[in-house]
């Protein structure tokens, strides 16, 4: 907490590590809520003592015999006062809607309003109903799929910012539900700061209609039209879910009845008042409410003094900029930051495929064909610059598709092969952004391609065939050729999935077109060929190499980043004051020292690290690492060699010799999902795993998201047999599930689960950073991969002061130095190594006898 602490104070960059188990969450909550405390404490401290330095100046002025000195002192006093008076009224301001939020919210009060409120919607003020606007778009029908008029490039919208703000801490962590567990924890404290969560729409919205759309897209554009419209009753048969079904309305009105001012404001009452502060509960108390959450939210996110966001909030600057998340001054925690810049990279990277492309293509074809006289000239201009890149995009894909390896550009030679040199992708991007394009043909092809999926008479062949009509039907053979084997279900047309396949191409396209934008040594696009034996289409890979630059801006305008875990990174950096990274395993931490030196530009002499140790005695772990099987066969796990029968049978040995010995839960994790399942098959057929489950029953971890497989293997622990689960590291069950007790006495890394040396992606970054670090960069960036993998793992072992459990590392690769010092401190001092299994297996016998 005192390293959390001065790191705020000093506005120092400090990289943190404090074990799972160790109390990170309260200790991160007490220490930026304290330092919050005494920042407003003496930011009141600060005004008073300029108030005193005003009086006196005017004082002293008034009898200065020196007039010019007088008057100079008097302008800056005046000045001086202005800025007090400000910052008083702000908080004078803050202090009374704080204060009406309170009143407001009472159980009695808003108990009537909700009374007053059923059965009418109350419109915003900038809503009005004009019949001539009724009558216009019932002769045009089609006059919603028209880009508004768009008169200049230079008209950037500028963000309107709250006249009420406050120094904040913006949290991040990867999920809502560790959001709501980060909440939780911060009730078990004295704290109690105003809170909102930041969620897209898809998790905000109450309104059942727009949710049933699926797709978050679909979901933002109905909100903005049902927010725009100004007939309450035109569109009303037009709502349709991404497979072009209609969505049962709950209203007749075409208008949101949850888009209610008086509604939303009494939910942001109870946000400020303290009585609602997770994602969950605002949803709820907005349903109860009749009121929008996700506009509530927005609206009390300036003078909420915590704000929990999902990763892809505060790494995605649109995203971040959209919801008015302000880093300039503030506090900003990110949790779990070991893979933060893996985690943006992620984030910026896209994908568009041929079927995409080939679909964009003959939509905008058909849309111009059948709005070109009705378009202005600028966006006539736009929609074929659109177009022209999309075709471009298709024939450089058609003629990549099909060779022999797959193709890499940094982002010159692409936009090169591209041949739009005339296109602005900034402006187009614009364009598209301000005029609500996607939406516009999105819009276009549901209201026209559903029309062509439900006539099917033969004597339409003889009228003219558009363009979407054509893209159907041969989406239509290619899925009833797709679905022969399915003879069975005849029945079944399968028109909705074909128009969830094809909906929104538009919106990808907009997404690649964004990243077209991102400065150029820092990207590369991958062209994958076609690979039919997979089913995978042509396709364009966009990857960033140089996450580091987004996380700049954050540093740059924030008080603080705490990273719980480089152009992208120094994004975020240049915006705050000062940068704490905190996470459980943060080592090995070279490349983030090299983002934040190189990338960032932060002095060396400006970084800190600490690291705790862990609140567990000597006798509650023993980690081991095992050079040799009780067969004397070597373990060490390459790619070449973990795949023979000696050493499965080594491993296999090991776990059954050792597992006689465990109490309860242990998990063992493999390298990859294709190795446990090669090792599955492999003691199957060899009759080891029915001895393994002899010892106790064997569950594997599955690829499918509702497996029950975590239920079974918890139910099975606790008994006395125990259980044994097999997982896959960087799986679902690798990070964020916790073995405690129970669950984990032991827990066993087969190999090193090294990256796939042949992507071509992870190729591209490795040699990214021997050109532009230094060598060897790239080597120590893939070694660093595998050893964050492998630390998130077996790191969930112990999670509290009073749990116990032994690691057992089988690879001799662990005994070097290279590999074991990439380990947690807490495990490394515990780490013995041992050639052969006798010593190993008698270490682990003595330490759970001791137990």
């Amino acid at each position: 907490m005192k390293a959390f602490y001065d790191a705020l104070q000093e506005q120092k960059i400090a990289i943190l590590e404090s074990p799972t188990g160790t109390g990170k969450s309260l200790s991160t909550i007490c220490a930026a809520l304290t330092w919050l405390e005494d920042f407003n404490r003496a930011q009141e401290e600060e005004i008073q003592r300029k108030l005193v330095e005003v009086e006196k100046t005017e004082k002293e002025s008034a009898i200065d015999n020196d007039w010019i000195n007088a008057h100079r002192k008097k302008l800056e006093s005046k000045k001086s006062l202005a800025d007090v008076e400000e910052s008083m009224a702000q908080n004078k301001r803050l202090a009374a809607r704080l204060e009406r939020a309170r009143t407001d919210s009472s159980r009695s009060s808003i108990s009537d309003r909700i009374r007053k409120r059923k059965g009418r919607v109350i419109e915003e003020e900038n809503v009005e109903f004009d019949i001539n606007d009724e009558v216009h778009k019932e002769k045009d029908p089609d006059s919603d799929l028209i880009p508004v008029d768009y008169l200049s490039d230079e008209e950037i919208p500028e963000e309107s910012e709250s006249p009420l703000k406050c120094t904040k801490i913006i949290y991040a962590t990867r999920t809502h539900s560790q959001l709501n567990q980060f909440v939780a924890e911060i009730q078990k404290t004295r704290f109690r700061p105003r809170v909102v969560t930041v969620g897209s729409r898809a998790n905000l919205c109450v309104n059942d209609a727009v949710l049933a759309l699926k797709q978050g897209n679909l979901i933002n554009d109905r909100c903005n039209e049902l927010r725009d419209s100004k007939n309450p009753n035109i569109g009303a048969k037009k709502l349709k879910d991404q497979n072009g079904e209609k969505v049962p309305k709950s209203t007749k009105s075409c208008h949101c009845e949850y888009f209610k001012s008086d509604a939303i404001e009494d939910l942001a009452d109870q946000i400020l008042a303290l009585k609602t502060n997770t994602l969950d509960s605002v949803v709820e108390t907005g349903r109860r409410l009749q009121g929008c959450a996700y506009f509530a939210s927005r609206s009390v996110l300036p003078i909420c003094e915590l704000v929990l966001v999902p990763y892809q909030v505060l790494l995605h600057k649109p995203t971040r900029e959209a919801w008015g998340v302000d880093l300039k001054n503030n506090i900003v925690v990110v949790d779990e930051a070991h893979n933060l810049l893996q985690t943006i990279s992620a984030i910026h990277a896209t994908e568009l495929d041929e079927k995409q492309l080939s679909i964009g293509a003959t939509l905008i074809r058909d849309y111009i064909d059948r709005f070109r006289s009705r378009l202005k000239a600028k966006n006539f201009m736009y929609i074929r610059q659109l177009q022209k890149v999309v075709v471009s995009l298709e024939n450089l894909l058609r003629k990549f598709k099909n060779q022999p390896e797959n193709c890499v550009y940094t982002l010159p030679r692409f936009l090169t092969q591209m041949s739009c040199t005339e296109v602005d992708f900034f402006k187009l991007l614009h364009y598209m952004e301000t005029t609500n394009l996607c939406k516009k043909f999105h819009g276009y092809f549901m209201r026209y391609c559903n029309s062509v999926g439900v006539q099917s008479k033969p004597k339409e062949a003889e009228k003219p065939v558009s363009g979407v009509k054509m893209l159907m039907n041969k989406l239509k053979n290619v899925e009833n050729q797709e679905n022969l084997s399915k003879i069975e279900t005849p029945e079944e047309p399968e028109k909705p999935s074909v128009a969830a396949r094809v909906s929104s191409p538009l919106y990808h396209i907009m997404q690649f077109i964004e990243a077209l934008t991102t400065p150029s040594d820092d990207a590369r696009i991958i062209i994958n060929k076609e690979d039919p034996n997979n089913g995978k289409n042509a396709r364009f890979h966009f990857i960033l190499l140089n996450p580091a630059e987004k996380l700049r801006d954050i540093v740059k305008n924030s008080r603080s980043l705490v990273l719980i875990g480089a152009e992208k990174l120094r994004d975020i950096v240049k915006n705050s004051r000062s940068l704490v990274l905190i996470g459980g395993t943060m080592q090995p931490v070279d490349q983030l020292l090299d983002a934040f030196e190189r990338v960032c530009e932060i002095p060396r002499a400006d970084i800190r690290e600490f690291s705790c140790g862990h609140v567990i005695d000597d006798n509650q772990l023993t980690a081991i690492s095992l050079g040799r099987g009780p067969n004397q066969h070597e373990l060490t796990l390459t790619y070449a060699n973990r795949s023979t029968s000696a050493t499965i049978a080594a491993i296999t040995q090991c776990l059954v010799n050792m597992l006689r010995q465990v109490p309860n839960g242990a998990v063992v994790f493999f390298p990859s999902y294709d190795y446990m399942g090669f090792f599955m098959k492999a003691i199957k057929n060899s009759g080891a795993l029915a001895q393994l489950s002899n010892v106790k029953p064997v569950f594997f971890e599955s690829r499918d998201a509702n497996s029950n497989v975590w239920q079974k293997f918890c139910t099975a622990a606790k008994l006395e047999k125990g259980a044994l689960l097999c997982a896959v590291v960087g799986g679902k069950l690798s990070e964020g599930i916790n073995f405690s007790d129970e669950l984990g006495r032991c827990v066993f890394m087969v190999g090193l689960p090294y990256a796939n040396k042949s992507s071509i992606e992870l190729q591209e970054q490795m040699k990214y950073l021997d050109e532009k670090v230094r060598s060897g960069s790239g080597s120590a960036f893939y070694e660093a991969l595998c050893m964050h993998s492998v630390n998130q793992a077996i790191g969930r072992v112990i999670r509290h002061r009073n749990d116990y459990a032994a690691i057992i590392l089988l690879d001799s690769r662990f005994a070097k130095p290279n590999i074991s010092q990439a380990l947690p401190g807490w495990i490394k001092d515990r780490l013995t190594h041992h050639d052969n299994f006798g010593p190993a297996f008698s270490q682990l016998v003595k330490f759970f006898k001791s137990r």
